[in-house]
């Protein structure tokens, strides 16, 4: 039977989620760690493929294991072994036929944008700086566009127009949190560079350099419209997967930064 874990990690030092020969990845020292356990080499299969830079407060990846160790043993074990900007939260079993990526129904991104004069030594590593003020009223009547299935291509990176383009937004939307402004999105499926580049079409409108209107067009007229700039990836967190099939999702609502953390 698969075992699953839900991961955090700080995405700053990572090259990614997937493995890269030479690279230091996220999926490269976890299945190191879960091998050492196991005694042989095996293959890790995550939810998501985070790119360089990009953080995660509920990444769910799976294995199988030919131990039989309790899922809460996992946790801890692994947790030991493994470096202070990549741990697990919860491990569990679920039956032949998971999978961490094909299994999910949906997933929730944050990107964070800090909004003040100067920067800070402790927000600015997990938010993207922006100096100006930003109206979150008006980017999350913009937000609201995306919602639905759309062609997204105009919204990712070009080397994704190699597959299927149209994906499906269930919610998205923008509120300011103290000196944070936060937009969360959740969909069935991204593109490569897709929420950082919403991110970028929304603090166009945010500062006040776009209208609403130039974000529908992107969905509208994706190779007529003009496209907005891919935000910094330290600004983008992947905060949870959702599963149909468990009846739960894989990482609680609570997996995220507080009002109060924030603050």
């Amino acid at each position: 039977m698969p075992i699953v874990l839900v991961v955090e990690y700080d995405g700053t030092e990572f090259h990614g989620f997937a493995r890269q020969p030479g690279q230091r990845t996220v999926a490269g020292v976890l299945t190191d760690a879960v091998a050492r356990i196991e005694g042989q080499n095996l293959e890790l299969f995550g939810a998501g493929r985070t790119d360089s830079g990009v953080h995660a407060r509920g990444q769910t990846v799976h294995f199988e294991s030919r131990l039989p160790i309790p899922p809460a043993r996992w946790r801890k074990v692994l947790n030991r072994s493994l470096p202070r900007d990549l741990q697990v939260r919860s491990a569990r079993k679920e039956p032949d036929g998971f999978h961490a990526r094909f299994s999910a129904t949906s997933r929730v991104y944050r990107y964070t944008w800090l909004c003040r004069a100067y920067a800070s030594p402790f927000a600015t590593r997990f938010a993207y700086h922006e100096p100006k003020t930003l109206d979150a009223e008006r980017m999350n009547e913009a937000a609201q566009v995306f919602l639905g299935e759309h062609d997204f291509r105009a919204l990712a990176k070009a080397e994704a127009w190699k597959g299927p383009t149209c994906r499906g937004i269930l919610s998205a939307g923008v509120r300011r949190v103290g000196p944070h402004v936060r937009f969360d999105v959740e969909g069935t499926g991204f593109m490569q560079g897709m929420v950082r580049m919403m991110a970028g079409a929304l603090s166009e409108v945010g500062l006040g350099r776009w209208c609403i209107e130039e974000v529908r067009r992107l969905l509208n007229e994706p190779m007529a419209a003009r496209r907005p700039p891919m935000l910094p990836a330290h600004g983008l967190c992947l905060m949870k997967v959702n599963y149909a099939q468990t009846g739960r999702e894989a990482a609680v609502a609570t997996n995220k930064w507080t009002d109060e953390e924030d603050e």
